[in-house]
């Protein structure tokens, strides 16, 4: 089948229309789920998936960092089965391998490497998948704390291994979030995955710090108090909470730490110490919001108000009088 489609804009987004026949052929609708992949060659392929059946994926790996690039992109965008194969197809392999969660790795005698998903991760509740990346950045903190304080060495073998943990669930997060049929849930929970990972990337950031500066006094108190307004954040997600009052003690924690950095005498490592800190609580506050957004929604949702025509399961709330 040979069409040639004009390419429309719908926001900011560029569009075309797939091909009727194509799409009563392999069973997609509104809210199927297809896997899109790019060849070097720059040509793009829609794969319809069906239910039940197993997608594969081929990636040509004779560049690592691209073939790694590829071979994520596939992961997340739901395929069962990715071959790879190229110049550096073991070496691209093997990554994806320690990066990928739940997936396994296959030498074929042709020489191709499979990496083939051993559980199906659509299943599995994206709730505890974030659960989980919470739990590893809270070890990752406790780590670091322990190493600011003096009562541990810093390793920085053990710091990668840690965030590659986080990295690896954040992965699996948004193959669940691309695989879901529900654009609220899915949306919200990619947000929430991401302020989680990025909070650890600071973390990882503060433990190099203490690392190229092992026997300086820092300030224990301000990464304390950084990461309790982030539990805090994270409890409220998790009970489905919320108090106002979070946002006042967040910027007024925010303006203390501001105050520090510029009281710190011209000492950038220790300024960089403690804007790694202030991010933290940042994205204590992005966590916050979506928590409060997701409370909002579920009482429209519980109230039986109408969804928007075409909505699918994405709430807008509805003006109301002051």
């Amino acid at each position: 089948m040979k069409e040639l489609k004009k390419v429309q804009q719908m926001g900011n987004a560029l569009t075309i229309y797939l091909p009727r026949k194509w799409t009563e052929a392999n069973g997609v609708d509104k809210g199927s789920t297809v896997f899109v992949t790019e060849s070097t060659d720059g040509a793009l392929s829609i794969l319809a998936k069906r239910s039940g059946e197993k997608t594969t994926a081929n990636v040509q790996a004779d560049n690592a960092a691209e073939g790694l690039h590829h071979v994520t992109s596939s992961y997340v965008c739901g395929a069962d089965e990715i071959v790879v194969r190229g110049k550096r197809a073991f070496e691209v392999a093997n990554s994806a391998r320690n990066k990928l969660a739940a997936i396994e790795l296959l030498n074929e005698p042709d020489g191709r490497f499979v990496l083939r998903m051993v559980a199906e991760t659509s299943n599995l509740p994206q709730e505890e998948t974030i659960l989980r990346m919470f739990n590893s950045s809270r070890a990752l903190y406790e780590y670091v704390l322990s190493v600011i304080e003096g009562k541990a060495e810093v390793s920085l073998e053990e710091l990668e291994t840690r965030d590659d943990t986080v990295d690896r669930r954040h992965l699996l997060l948004l193959r669940q979030a691309y695989q879901s049929r529900n654009a609220f849930e899915a949306v919200s929970n990619t947000r929430i995955a991401l302020a989680i990972e990025r909070v650890c990337d600071h973390l990882v950031d503060i433990g190099q710090y203490a690392s190229s500066n092992r026997g300086t006094k820092h300030d224990v108190d301000a990464l304390k108090d950084a990461f309790a307004t982030f539990e805090r954040a994270f409890r409220y997600y998790a009970k489905s909470e919320f108090d106002f009052s979070f946002f006042e003690q967040a910027d007024s924690l925010t303006a203390k730490l501001r105050k520090q950095v510029a009281s710190s005498n011209g000492n950038s490592e220790h300024s960089n110490y403690l804007r790694h800190c202030i991010r933290i609580v940042e994205y204590s506050t992005d966590l916050c919001e979506i928590a409060c957004n997701r409370i909002r929604c579920s009482r429209i949702a519980a109230s039986n108000a109408p969804l928007p025509k075409g909505s699918s399961g994405v709430w807008k709330p509805t003006k109301q009088k002051a």
